[in-house]
């Protein structure tokens, strides 16, 4: 039985630690790809599309289930007022505002 399952919460920390790790990197990469690939490093733009590539295809999943657990880590173990008020509130202005910008995107096409 992992630490998440047996309540202690240190499977989800584990998780939100390494999707936040995770997510940080991405976003230097991604970064350097927007500002360094178009100054003085122009050489580095394929390397650091390669690198953003690659880490995308390995992190991805790894996020993907880190969010997995601690969506159920949350749902199980949060406090009435953050599951049943404050995580469905957020939830449904996610919703409405990936509908709106998917709807925007096709708009434009």
């Amino acid at each position: 039985m992992s630490s998440a399952e047996d309540g202690s919460g240190h499977g989800a920390a584990r998780a939100v630690a390494a999707a936040a790790a995770s997510g940080a990197a991405a976003l230097a990469v991604k970064r350097a790809l927007g500002r360094g690939a178009r100054r003085e490093h122009a050489g580095l733009g394929p390397v650091l599309e390669a690198a953003w590539s690659s880490a995308r295809e390995t992190l991805l999943p790894a996020l993907e289930e880190s969010a997995e657990h601690l969506g159920r880590y949350v749902a199980e173990n949060a406090p009435d007022t953050l599951r049943d008020s404050i995580l469905p509130r957020f939830l449904d202005s996610f919703r409405e505002a990936h509908e709106r910008r998917r709807t925007e995107a096709e708009d434009e096409d």
